[in-house]
Formats: structure tokens, C-alpha cells, sequence
């Protein structure tokens, strides 16, 4: 039988599309192991056959899996090699999720000057809305979130309704007008709080306790948009209220939580858009 010729690391490194360097690197983790070493010089020879061992390797680095990770792909059975990359794909797609949230936040800074929480005002139109009440507590809100937005597009698709807007939630502040620093410490979790949580639509629709139809009408809003999760949402509404007072305007208690994105539509609260909206008197 023909001898098969053998690749020097270096040939075998141009062929395979990598460096002597990572191929020693490969064989230190034993993921790639030259098919003979030369005792006397060290010189590494590999078998063609190899090529396609290492181009794989080489593939699966550029997905960004780690060398024991790789390792553990190629010495396990097909079916079980299937479900790891399986299971790294839904790692690289929240990768890119959270990086695309990164370059929206970026470009959202940059489009403002670099300001955390530029403030506008604007008019919020009449509208109708199908709405929920649920009365809850500081601790519980949440899950009210949660359950309330649940609901609100259960009822749509049950209905075959077409949202006309993102969905919301309402609610009055327990301080007064102008709103301190000091107001998400003035919600003490025993006391029970109603919050108003709705979503536009375009027709008339009947009432279906607990939900409700309702009209709203056209009114002056200052807004902000907040990125995240809800803990830190009380710094949008301060910043409000200071770009309220530096305006030399006048806020009511009425604040409006409008859910860009929100868990329903995504499993990371980092990616929350959350548009604060708070009413200016009439």
C-alpha cells in the first residue's frame, strides 16, 4: 500500500487556514494531536486526514466557544455533540441580543448629547384603550406588570383585537406635585396602591370585566425613555421633575409607564425600553 505523505505544522497550518502557534496550542489542550512527533528535532507531522478535524476546530472557535467547550463537543457522540451546539447557539443569540441593546443605548446617548435621560415634551393624542385596575402593594408591582400585560394580550388574541400602541401602565403619585427625590421611599409596602394598565386599540370594543373601555383625552406630557430593568426607574421621573423646574413648569401626579419592550417580549430585563411619561396640567 502507498505510504501517505505527511504535513509539517507549518504546511498543515496554511492548509487548515491557522498558525503553528494555535496548532500547538490545540495539542497542549488535546484537541488536536499531531499524528507524529519527531523525538529527535520535535518537528509535528499530521495526516491529511486531519485537515478536516482541524478546520472544524477552527469553525467552532469563530462561533466564540471555548477550548474545553470545543473539547468536550468532539469527543461526545453526535446526537449529545448536536444538543451542545444547540445550547451554545441560545448563548451566542443572548450575546447578541444584549449587544444590540448596548449599540442602541449607545446611539441613544450619542443622539443626546450624551444625556442619560433627555426629557421632551410632547402631546399624547386622544386614544382609546382596553385597561385593567389591579391594586397592589410597592413589593408586588412587578409582578403586577406581569400578570396585567399577560392579560391585556391574552384578551387581544382571544378577541382577534389589534393593538394601535405599546401597552401601559398608570398611575397617581403619592407625593405632591414636583416630585422629590424622596418620593419611591414614600410608597411604604403595606399601603395598596391602584395602577391603571391598558393598551390603545383602534375600535370600539365592550366591556369585559375586569376590563374596561376607555377614552383619553389629548394631553401635555414631559417624557424620557428608560433602558433596563424597573429598580432605578424612579431616576427617569426625577429627572423629569428637574427639567420641570428648570422650565418653570408645573407636573400633576399623573405618570404614565409605556412598555417599548417589556418581559413579555424579551427574558432579559437589561433590554426593557421604558417610556416615563408624566402629565402636565390642562
Amino acid at each position: 500500500m502507498p505510504m501517505v505523505k505527511l504535513l509539517s505544522i507549518g504546511q498543515f497550518a496554511r492548509l487548515a487556514g491557522l498558525t503553528p502557534r494555535m496548532l500547538r496550542c490545540y495539542e497542549q489542550q488535546g484537541l488536536l494531536v499531531p499524528h507524529r512527533t519527531d523525538s529527535g528535532t520535535g518537528y509535528r507531522y499530521y495526516q491529511p486526514e486531519q485537515l478536516s478535524t482541524a478546520v472544524y476546530i477552527r469553525t467552532l472557535r469563530r462561533t466564540d466557544l471555548g477550548l474545553k467547550q470545543i473539547q468536550r463537543v468532539l469527543k461526545a457522540p453526535m446526537v449529545h455533540r448536536l444538543s451542545l451546539l444547540q445550547k451554545h447557539q441560545a448563548n451566542v443569540e443572548q450575546k447578541i441580543m444584549v449587544l444590540h441593546q448596548a449599540l442602541e443605548e449607545l446611539r441613544h446617548l450619542q443622539g443626546n448629547n450624551a444625556e442619560l435621560y433627555p426629557v421632551t415634551q410632547a402631546t399624547r393624542p386622544t386614544h382609546f384603550s382596553l385597561s385593567l385596575q389591579l391594586e397592589v402593594t410597592i413589593d408586588q408591582v412587578d409582578a403586577a406588570r406581569v400578570f396585567a400585560l399577560h392579560q391585556l394580550q391574552k384578551h387581544l388574541q382571544e378577541q382577534q383585537l389589534q393593538a394601535a400602541g405599546p401597552p401601559y401602565a398608570q398611575y397617581l403619585l403619592p407625593s405632591s406635585p414636583g416630585l422629590p427625590p424622596s418620593f419611591p421611599q414614600r410608597w411604604q409596602t403595606p399601603v395598596v396602591y391602584p395602577m391603571t394598565f391598558g393598551v390603545p386599540v383602534e375600535q370600539v370594543v365592550l366591556d369585559e370585566p375586569p376590563l374596561v373601555f376607555k377614552q383619553h383625552p389629548e394631553v401635555q406630557v414631559l417624557s424620557t425613555l428608560h433602558f433596563g430593568g424597573y429598580e432605578p426607574i424612579h431616576l427617569a421621573l426625577q429627572h423629569i421633575a428637574l427639567q420641570a423646574s428648570q422650565r418653570d413648569l408645573q407636573l400633576t401626579r399623573h405618570v404614565r409607564e409605556v412598555y417599548h419592550l417589556h418581559a413579555l417580549a424579551t427574558h432579559n430585563s437589561n433590554a426593557y425600553q421604558t417610556e416615563l411619561q408624566v402629565e402636565l396640567p390642562s
